[in-house]
């Protein structure tokens, strides 16, 4: 069944008149989640067959930070440096590995931190971390958004549960990628104590 949401008069005004509905200070990106997990979606194979540079990205980051663009110029190179550091005003340009469609034709480029996108995730909600009925789908998840990957098998080891393959990839991951999920049980907190009231 297909979900509906009821619109006031003034949203519907609004959307007619093309006005703006919210401001803010950050720039945004959609994150569709769920085909990452179904394997379906076009930003999959850039992620998949993103450069060797980019080998230590996250699906999270590289929503944020990575653009794909037509190649022009390939003037741009940083070696020995991590891609997502530079500060250069020219920004890092990556070649898309052999076996993309578009690897001839197109490249990636990493943003500037100022100019990161806050990934929007697209889809059936993000599954709470404290449901034990959704608890593997909700570290699979997690590790699928935070974890660098090029194949399922990269998450995970063949004798692991996903539950023992995100504790273990917990212990090891940075304070960032922590808070970033901690942030996420939040949205699900909020939206609980909202319906209570």
């Amino acid at each position: 069944m297909i979900s509906q949401q009821e619109l006031s008069a003034q949203q519907v005004a609004s959307y007619l008149m093309d006005f703006e509905d919210h401001f803010t200070s950050h720039s945004y990106r959609n994150l569709y989640w769920t085909t990452f997990e179904t394997f379906i979606n076009r930003q999959l194979p850039n992620y998949q067959k993103r450069g060797t540079e980019l080998n230590d990205v996250c699906v999270w980051d590289f929503v944020s930070r990575v653009d794909k663009i037509k190649e022009y110029e390939r003037d741009n190179d940083t070696p020995g440096r991590p891609v997502l550091d530079v500060e250069d005003h020219k920004r890092p340009r990556v070649a898309l590995q052999k076996g993309h469609e578009q690897e001839k034709t197109h490249i990636l480029r990493v943003r500037a931190v100022k100019d990161s996108l806050i990934p929007v995730p697209i889809g059936p909600g993000i599954p709470r971390r404290d449901r034990t009925e959704l608890r593997a789908r909700y570290c699979r998840l997690m590790l699928i958004f935070f974890k660098p990957w090029r194949q399922a098998a990269d998450l995970r080891k063949n004798y692991q549960s996903w539950e023992e393959a995100f504790e273990s990839f917990v212990n090891t991951c940075s304070q960032s990628v922590l808070q970033k999920m901690e942030n996420m049980q939040i949205m699900h907190e909020c939206r609980d104590s909202r319906d209570d009231h």
